[in-house]
């Protein structure tokens, strides 16, 4: 969690970290699914990207 909070407030603004961590812990405690954790983790750049661009 931690390294996505480094990597969330240094591509955002911190404006919308807030609504980012709460995001991304609802979805961490929504699935428990470890394929679907590791198929997100992979793409976490290309969300990382359509955040900034819709900030």
């Amino acid at each position: 969690m931690t390294w996505l909070r480094k990597i969330s407030r240094h591509c955002l603004g911190h404006r919308q970290i807030s609504m980012f961590d709460q995001n991304i812990e609802k979805f961490l405690g929504c699935d428990q699914n470890i394929a679907k954790f590791l198929d997100f983790n992979q793409n976490i750049e290309k969300i990382l990207v359509i955040f900034v661009i819709t900030g």
